[in-house]
């Protein structure tokens, strides 16, 4: 089957206001027939505005104690409509596009499935902005990251031993819009995380800065008093591993390596 006329190119704004958004996502904004958008500020929406040849705000979708699905649902449909219209659609959400972007999948899983050429780019996630910050490097001994809803509502193990990010937690157990946090049920939260952690475990609550004349807040406190904490609708909870992974002898040594001060070094 041949590909459809119209297309969908998804990007993301990233996170610090306009200095984020790259040049690939420029040039995307730019040269497509309509953009659809959803940032976190007014200077990067006025940006958008402003370079583009047609622009068409999300933000209206999301109406308060309305449940996300259906927000999310109606944004894909009106991305997917002008595509089928045979226009070249771009999509432009805040952060990383394919990062707790429900409506960015759904529309490129659609189109793509009816043959018209769909494109993600990458952007700057909360995520990469707080390794930067906290000076992490989720690849030293890994990482788990996961939405805090998600967290309590699923049995697994979690492992202790790598950092432990968890997202959303001004939204935890709610699936409906609300412009305000739910801090109400915080607590539950840290009663899940205090069967992996003791209470005195020291925690961040970070929000990456929104522009490039702020600061990020990066906010310290024990486990137990996470509930005392401002929470609000970006905030990401930071975990540091609460111990050393074990060796693992056998492997080690069909490798032929040894571990010197958490150091892999080759035997001699």
């Amino acid at each position: 089957m041949s590909a459809r006329i119209g297309s969908l190119t998804v990007v993301g704004s990233g996170i610090t206001a306009i200095s984020h958004i790259t040049l690939e996502a420029m040039n995307s904004i730019k040269t497509c027939d309509v953009v659809f958008h959803v940032v976190a500020d007014v200077l990067t929406e006025s940006w958008i505005v402003e370079n583009s040849k047609e622009s068409k705000t999300l933000i209206d979708f999301y109406i308060p104690g309305q449940h996300r699905r259906i927000t999310y649902d109606a944004m894909k449909d009106s991305i997917v409509r002008e595509v089928k219209k045979g226009r070249n659609v771009c999509a432009v959400f805040y952060g990383h596009p394919g990062i707790f972007v429900n409506p960015s999948h759904s529309a490129v899983k659609e189109l793509a499935s009816e043959n018209y050429p769909v494109f993600m780019q990458p952007g700057i996630s909360a995520e990469d902005c707080m390794f930067a910050d906290l000076g992490v490097d989720p690849a030293t001994n890994g990482c788990c990251s996961i939405e805090a809803t998600n967290f309590l509502v699923y049995s697994r193990a979690i492992d202790t031993t790598v950092p432990l990010v968890i997202w959303q937690i001004g939204m935890v157990g709610d699936p409906t819009y609300d412009p305000q946090p739910k801090t109400s049920k915080i607590n539950i939260l840290v009663e899940k995380l205090c069967r992996y952690y003791p209470p005195s475990h020291k925690v961040c609550i970070y929000e990456a800065a929104l522009y490039s004349v702020s600061r990020s807040r990066i906010e310290w406190c024990e486990l137990i008093d996470v509930g005392r904490c401002e929470i609000n609708g970006i905030s990401t909870m930071f975990v540091p591993p609460l111990s050393s992974p074990e060796i693992d002898s056998y492997f080690l040594t069909k490798l032929g390596l040894s571990i010197d001060e958490g150091h892999i070094k080759s035997i001699p």
